[in-house]
């Protein structure tokens, strides 16, 4: 496979990261996505090293090891969204898939997109203020 088929399916996956993020970002048209894997509630803990005294903490409801990949972070996108499309990209164009020299290409591909998404994200961050 071609590097340049690599990089343009880099390209659709910062692309589609960054949009992603971009459309559920606070004030946005799909915040309430963003809103929704954020959700905390309210549970009661007993600590037992102080004398079994019962504290309130809030947890998230969904997990950041879950939420992270989906919808929260520009970095973190990329592992979650970028194998779904490396993946689709590989079944639909190429007809005989050679396991051994497209694993590496898609490691090179999630870990170079997270870090392409990572640097625009927080560029485009320090420029809205």
């Amino acid at each position: 496979m071609s590097s340049g088929y690599i990089i343009m399916i880099m390209a659709c996956i910062i692309v589609f990261v960054l949009g992603l993020r971009t459309v559920t970002d606070d004030g946005k048209i799909f915040c309430f996505i963003r809103e929704y894997f954020m959700r905390t509630k309210k549970r009661k803990v007993t600590h037992p090293c102080m004398n079994g005294k019962i504290s309130v903490i809030e947890v998230k409801v969904i997990p950041e090891y879950i939420s992270k990949p989906l919808i929260l972070c520009a970095a973190c996108m990329p592992s979650f969204w970028g194998t779904i499309i490396f993946w689709m990209m590989m079944c639909f164009y190429h007809e005989q898939i050679e396991w051994i020299m497209i694993a590496p290409q898609w490691l090179f591909s999630c870990v170079g997109c997270s870090f392409f998404s990572f640097y625009i994200w927080h560029t485009y961050e320090c420029l809205k203020k």
